[in-house]
């Protein structure tokens, strides 16, 4: 009854889904910044397929590019470490995955800023 004191029944739910919009506001972020270590990867590429910076015009990343996308995704990754699961498998095995492919991202970033310094 209104008033009573009674707590709507979503209530207990709501933990779960303010984990699950945590997580998937991390896992959107991942995707554009998945996308944007791709722009990276190809702008790499370019440039050392055409020997160099100098060659064709193609630009190789700045060390700085790299160093932003990878402070980005280490945010990212901190973000999630701030995400309470409740003691839920199922909220756990979500976050986990998200943070395993956080890190996948940060070694690839780490990868193709070394290939960039070496095209330069």
């Amino acid at each position: 009854a209104v008033g009573d004191g009674a707590q709507p029944a979503t209530t207990a739910a709501q933990p779960a889904e303010r984990c699950r919009a945590e997580v998937d506001a991390c896992a959107r972020a991942a995707d554009a910044l998945e996308r944007e270590l791709g722009e990276l990867e190809r702008a790499t590429e370019r440039a050392a397929v055409g020997g160099g910076a100098s060659a064709m015009g193609a630009a190789v990343p700045e060390d700085v590019a790299f160093l932003h996308l990878g402070d980005r995704l280490e945010k990212a990754l901190i973000s999630l470490d701030g995400v309470d699961t409740n003691g839920e498998d199922d909220l756990r095995a979500l976050r986990k995955g998200a943070v395993r492919r956080i890190q996948a991202l940060m070694e690839r970033g780490d990868a193709a800023r070394a290939r960039a310094a070496g095209a330069r």
